[in-house]
């Protein structure tokens, strides 16, 4: 039988609606072509990324690009990187130095261009599907003062789309400056960068973002100050998210497939694996008129754009239910995990048995052995080995002992089927909390319930942070007991009474030299004043002189106040008798 090609897939803000339909599409063609994946997600935190920023010192969003790195470590035949989304949230000199660790590998790169012979890049055609949208809006409505909402510097969609921008600009003579125009990254989190669009520029007529989700949030802010969409000020975007379609004024916007990117780049990917030939692909890009640049929205007649939109509201209320259910029980995982610190087996049950509840077919939980600091300064080391100790597969979930199911990093990644650690299409997330890494967490999902998963992860990294945090504190706490055990209670009173004692050995069936009868005759000591132990110990007299005891030799304690005799001398059979 001809063995699986093994692609590996490496997508940076995973819980975007672009990443999303990237992977549905990949999903799509891997079943009919038969292949196995593994996706490595890192899913970006636009709030953090702004309120923390990574070079605070509560600022650890870069932790998660370390899932990046684990791709350099399993078996793939080649793989698929969304670099563009990748690079957003990296350091601007890490993208490229990324990349040079897969130069002998052969790569699909989506959202990039590339000149390498052993790779492919698809990237959409946004420099035409964006000036053909500008040129719309000042040819047809005759639009003249215009806001740009840009995306990140060093993307390249988004420099491809600002450079199609100003070029129309350019060739209409339209005024356009830098204070015209503000930078975002892609997300939603722009509302400041809007605000102060619309507060610079008196009689703004239009505000074209680099793509949805920051015009979604463009036009909200235009609504919270009484300004009519379409109307007083035209919004437009980039991608053809299916949200900005059921807003009460539909979005004009380019349309890219990115599910045909996931599909083409999972076939590009087995013909390069064949073939080790590269090509650059390019997408075509479409403008979808809708209402919001001013145009009347003729799509549905009155009768089926209700019914429509009617259906939309019923199904987006019954996701958006299921989705708060679900939200509501992911603290309940850390919770549990918690109460069960000190029970290590229902520790780790606690944290898998709910994931079937939140739609995961199987998933491993794989820990390091010592947790790994992650210094963003000296950069991210793999430890050599990494390991197995929980498994859900359903309802049914198993515990392995502890450090026992030893994984290297290869294993995490694709296993033959029927192996305890096999998986279809695993998806990977690190596991960290403020500056450590404690593993990794390998499930199977869907590409919808990628954030869900990802805040659960979050959950367990805090709860096994909160458990190594509790070892070392019983670890702790049994050395403190060792070192602060209490004598037997006859030097107890002894040192009480300030008197120096001595211990003298009885042993049953001593003869009268002192010498044992039998080799199980059980020693007990007894103190000067009276008391009897089996525990011979430390005891230190009130002259500060430490006698030291044990089952096979008496005591030689120093001078007391005996008449000048000595503890030996006190105590019968002699030292060499017993010797």
């Amino acid at each position: 039988m001809q063995e699986r090609c093994k692609i590996g897939v490496v997508i940076g803000n995973a819980n975007s609606p672009h990443a999303i339909n990237i992977m549905k599409g990949i999903d799509q063609a891997s079943k009919e072509c038969d292949v196995q994946l593994m996706y490595f997600m890192n899913v970006s935190s636009p709030y953090t990324a702004q309120l923390y920023p990574p070079d605070t010192s509560i600022g650890w969003d870069y932790q998660k690009s370390a899932i990046y790195d684990y791709a350099r470590y399993v078996k793939a035949d080649v793989l698929i990187m969304t670099y563009g989304m990748m690079s957003i949230f990296m350091k601007s000199d890490y993208g490229k130095q990324y990349l040079e660790y897969f130069r002998n590998v052969p790569c699909v790169l989506i959202n990039e261009q590339t000149d390498r012979p052993n790779w492919t890049s698809i990237i959409v055609d946004n420099y035409n599907g964006m000036y053909e949208l500008v040129e719309h809006l000042v040819r047809d409505h005759g639009y003249h003062n215009f806001a740009f909402l840009a995306g990140p510097p060093g993307n390249t969609d988004a420099c491809q789309r600002k450079r199609a921008f100003l070029d129309v600009m350019k060739k209409y003579d339209l005024p356009m400056d830098e204070s015209h125009i503000e930078t975002g990254d892609f997300s939603e989190c722009v509302q400041t960068q809007v605000n102060a669009l619309l507060d610079r520029i008196p009689n703004l007529q239009a505000i074209v973002c680099a793509n949805d989700v920051m015009a979604l949030t463009a036009y909200q802010e235009c609504e919270k100050r009484g300004l009519h969409i379409g109307h007083d000020i035209a919004v437009t975007g980039f991608d053809d998210w299916e949200r900005i379609r059921h807003v009460p004024v539909p979005i004009t916007t380019i349309r890219q497939d990115s599910e045909r990117s996931g599909y083409m780049a999972v076939y590009s990917a087995l013909e390069l694996a064949r073939s080790g030939q590269g090509k650059n692909i390019v997408i075509p890009a479409k403008v979808c008129v809708r209402e919001s640049c001013g145009c009347t929205c003729k799509q549905f007649s009155g009768f089926d754009q209700i019914e429509n939109m009617g259906q939309k509201f019923v199904y987006e209320k019954q996701k958006n239910t299921v989705y708060r259910q679900k939200t509501w029980m992911v603290p309940m995982i850390s919770r549990n995990m918690l109460i069960a610190l000190q029970d290590r087996e229902k520790f780790l049950k606690n944290a898998l048995t709910p994931m079937s509840f939140f739609g995961v077919k199987t998933a491993l939980l794989y820990v390091f052995r010592n947790p790994v600091e992650y210094n963003i300064e000296k950069g991210w080391e793999f430890p050599n080995t990494i390991y197995l100790v929980a498994r859900q597969d359903g309802e049914c979930v198993e515990v392995f002992d502890e450090y026992k199911n030893v994984a290297s990093l290869e294993e995490c990644g694709f296993s033959e089927e029927g192996s305890v650690r096999y998986q279809r299409k695993p998806s990977v997330f690190c596991l960290q909390s403020g500056s450590t890494q404690y593993g990794v967490l390998s499930v199977e999902i869907t590409p919808e319930e990628v954030d869900m998963v990802y805040l659960i992860s979050i959950q367990m990294a805090n709860a096994l942070m909160a458990y190594h945090t509790e070892k070392k504190r019983l670890s702790v706490q049994r050395e403190r007991e060792l070192l602060l055990a209490p004598s037997p209670p006859c030097a107890r009173r002894c040192c009480a009474r300030r008197a120096s004692c001595a211990w003298t050995i009885l042993r049953r069936g001593c003869s009268a030299a002192g010498r044992m009868s039998t080799p199980r005759s059980r020693s007990t000591a007894r103190c000067r004043c009276g008391t009897r132990t089996s525990s011979p110990r430390l005891c230190t007299t009130s002259s500060n002189a430490t006698i030291r005891m044990s089952s096979t030799a008496p005591c030689t304690s120093t001078r007391r106040d005996t008449g000048g005799k000595t503890g030996a001398d006190m105590a019968k059979p002699t030292a060499a008798s017993l010797s």
